[in-house]
Parts: C-alpha cells; structure tokens; sequence
C-alpha cells in the first residue's frame, strides 16, 4: 500500500516539495523537463536520475540520486555566473529543507560540475527520506493473556 502525504505519494511530495523549495530561494522557474528541449536561460532544471525503495524496519525509506542544472544566461559569457550559482546552489541544499512543519529533508554528498561549452553546471547529490510506519492491518489486537505457568 502507498502511504500518501498531504494527498500525494512518497515520491511526488519529496520532488515537489524539492521545486518548491527551490523556486522560493533562488526566484528562478525550476523546469522538470527533458534537457534536450530548448530551454529559456537562465533557469534550473530538477532531474531525479534514480529512486530506491526498501525499509528502515518496518517504515517505508526511499532514496533519491538529484541533479540540479543550471543554465547561465547566455552560452557566450558567464564563467563568474556559474562559479557563484554553484555556490549558491550548494549553500542553498545544505542543512535542513523543511518540506512541512514536521517532515524535512537534507542533500547529502553534494558535488558539481561544470559544462563549460554550455554554460551550465550540475550539482547532484542523494536524499534519503524515512516515512512514517502506518499499521494498516486489520488483525484483532490481544487484550488479555493468561498464562499458565507449571511447577516442576
């Protein structure tokens, strides 16, 4: 059974959360689209490149592989740009990213890279999201047990 949070699953409320939380600190459209299309500058494109789902005992544990591109405003200047942008970028998924009052996230094994022909970088690294353990059984729960203990 997919547990749902705010109406949605594991994965759409830690990707969405993810756009959302980027579009407010960096006051860029965050685009999840192919790279291949033509894409308007400058802008950041959110790529989720693999998602693992297994359990932390019995509560449900994905881990995301990230990618954040960012394309610099023109493809014939700005090496300043990208430098700055991946350092903003860095800063901007360390610590906690609050997704709601009570559920937050962190980037770990940030890295970069740079596509210097592209003007772009990347910077990518994992998210690993424990969720609440829902019981959905419909087993009868023992009240009482009387035990018998023998001598001898």
């Amino acid at each position: 059974m997919i547990n749902l949070i705010n109406g949605k699953t594991p994965t759409e409320f830690i990707i969405g959360g993810l756009i959302d939380y980027l579009e407010k600190k960096t006051d860029l459209k965050i685009l999840d689209r192919d790279i291949a299309e033509d894409i308007q500058r400058p802008c950041i494109i959110l790529d989720v490149s693999k998602i693992t789902k297994d359990l932390f005992g019995h509560m449900p544990r994905y881990n995301f592989e990230i990618n954040v591109y960012y394309f610099a405003n023109s493809l014939y200047r700005g090496y300043a740009d990208l430098y700055q942008k991946a350092e903003e970028i860095m800063d901007i998924l360390s610590g906690r990213i609050n997704l709601t009052d009570t559920f937050n996230i962190t980037v770990e094994d940030k890295q970069t890279e740079f596509y210097r022909a592209d003007k772009a970088l990347k910077v990518y690294g994992t998210i690993d999201a424990v969720f609440e353990y829902e019981d959905d059984s419909t087993a009868d729960i023992m009240e009482e047990l009387n035990i018998n203990l023998q001598e001898g």
